[in-house]
């Protein structure tokens, strides 16, 4: 756990300072990796995903929009299902919106598969006759 923070720390630093939007989209696709990896239902986890709709929602560059896509798609794949379209839909609703009708391909495949994986876990945690 100490070696994640030390190395969020280092990827938040990396984006605030660099331009490279290339460099910039791999550290946030390791970024997500790494917290899928180790922080599953931490705080930690969460933050990532913070992290990760800043970026989206700023409509940032294409490349650094589809890996923030990504990597938050992946970290809510693990979020229990009703946090996941009741709290986090609704958050980034706006944003997704804006994703979908992105220019860059790359954006609205990564904006359609989180749309999907939301409506997926909806759907299935609906059959189990949770609502």
């Amino acid at each position: 756990e100490p070696y994640f923070v030390a190395f969020e720390e280092h990827v938040h630093a990396y984006m605030k300072t660099n331009k490279s939007s290339m460099v910039g989209s791999m550290a946030i696709r390791v970024l997500g990796t790494a917290a899928f990896a180790c922080h599953l239902d931490k705080p930690e986890h969460m933050g990532v995903m913070s992290f990760c709709e800043a970026i989206f929602s700023q409509r940032a560059c294409g490349v650094l929009t589809a890996a923030a896509l990504n990597a938050w798609g992946l970290l809510a794949s693990a979020v229990y299902p009703k946090t996941l379209y009741g709290i986090y839909f609704l958050d980034v609703h706006s944003s997704l919106v804006h994703c979908l009708q992105h220019e860059a391909v790359d954006v609205r495949l990564a904006a359609a598969t989180v749309v999907a994986l939301i409506f997926d876990t909806w759907w299935l945690d609906l059959e189990d006759g949770e609502h």
